[in-house]
């Protein structure tokens, strides 16, 4: 069997390289390929993982990202697909945006190929008949993706769930050298971890900093803001990083026990480990999620998380940690207090979270479900 991934966006890094390689280590799998872009470098090039993965990187990125991979790319992209073998390769392919729809119609037209579509976003009714048209087996991360996906189209897709990786996300690193890594030395530590844009709603989470901090006046607090795609061309991103600024002076000034740390985008999953075990608690005020990894690396972790009480929080979440009122700073105040002055229930929450994320959420039995479908998938083509 031969995998074959292909997304015209950077997708995270557990579903470009965590997934596959685990795929990659299934005796009936003879090599899985990842089509994707790489951040510089020549239009075409492959390095490869242990010789059964092999990463194909077709374009460089330039800023600002193009939303769509160009279509003069295409012929290339196709004509590599074709060369796989029929009836023995499986494509998958990920958000339908990344593609036009005359080239994407051509990618599912490709005879003798197995095909499956995982949407990271909610495809629409157009979206899922051509897929359907094709004999395209779609999937969903969450019950509530699938859900939105069922309320736009009328088609309920099959599910399976994103997973972290344990290898990398686990509670081995000791707090003492996490926090001395992040450079915090004492007190109470918030996390919040995402990219700039509306539904990812950050206001709220520095709105509710000075309330946490006057509910726990005698602790000190370091709230740390992990932040990702700042975007210069952006009018919302900017905005918010100047009204930030202005809040993290005001609180420098007035609020006694607080301190906020801006820190910048990662290169590599793992340095988030250390912001991670050295957190007494992980806030998530966003408001869309199709699935929500930063959850199940939190949990897994053994940090307890306070989300928004919406999309996909009670679902991956749900009572291994604490769930407030979405846009309700006071609120979110309210829950984070809470869990940071009760020591019985930040222990409970944390047990709780990580047996959760390594039974359900675990990277390798997402593998498992994937290629058990691939493998069924094959067998009704063969017949």
């Amino acid at each position: 069997m031969i995998i074959v991934h292909l997304t015209g966006t950077l997708l995270l890094p557990t579903i470009l390289f965590d997934l596959p390689q685990y795929m990659a280590l299934q005796p009936d799998i003879e090599s899985v390929h990842v089509f994707t872009r790489r951040l510089r470098s020549k239009l075409w090039s492959s390095i490869y993982y242990g010789g059964d993965l092999q990463m194909h990187f077709y374009q460089p990125i330039r800023w600002p990202l193009p939303f769509r991979l160009p279509n003069k790319l295409f012929p290339t992209v196709i004509n590599k697909i074709r060369k796989f073998p029929k009836r023995q390769t499986i494509l998958h392919l990920h958000n339908i945006n990344d593609f036009s729809m005359p080239s994407f119609g051509k990618l599912l037209s490709i005879p003798g190929i197995s095909k499956v579509f995982t949407t990271h976003d909610t495809p629409g009714e157009k979206d899922i008949s051509l897929l359907l048209d094709n004999n395209v087996e779609i999937i969903a991360q969450s019950k509530y993706t699938a859900e939105q996906v069922n309320r736009n189209s009328g088609y309920y897709p099959l599910i399976i769930s994103l997973g972290f990786n344990p290898s990398l996300f686990n509670d081995t690193l000791p707090e003492e050298l996490a926090r001395k890594k992040v450079g915090v030395e004492r007190g109470k530590v918030l996390f919040w971890n995402g990219r700039i844009s509306p539904e990812k709603d950050l206001p709220t989470f520095i709105d509710a900093l000075p309330l946490i901090a006057n509910e726990l006046r005698d602790t000190p607090l370091t709230a740390i803001v992990k932040l990702r795609g700042i975007n210069p061309w952006d009018n919302y991103c900017w905005s918010t990083l100047m009204s930030l600024n202005q809040k993290i002076g005001l609180y420098k000034r007035l609020v006694r026990n607080l301190q906020v740390k801006l820190d910048f985008p990662y290169k590599q999953p793992r340095e988030l480990v250390p912001y991670y075990r050295s957190s007494d608690v992980l806030i998530h005020t966003s408001l869309l999620e199709n699935f929500g990894l930063v959850f199940t690396e939190a949990m897994a972790c053994g940090t307890p998380v306070v989300a928004a009480n919406c999309a996909t929080a009670p679902e991956i979440v749900g009572d291994c940690g604490l769930l407030f009122e979405p846009r309700n700073p006071q609120d979110l105040a309210e829950k984070t207090s809470r869990l940071l002055s009760d020591d019985k229930l930040h222990s409970k929450l944390s047990n709780m979270g990580k047996k959760k994320a390594l039974t359900m959420y675990n990277i390798k039995k997402t593998a498992d479900i994937y290629v058990n479908l691939y493998r069924g998938l094959l067998s009704c083509q063969t017949r």
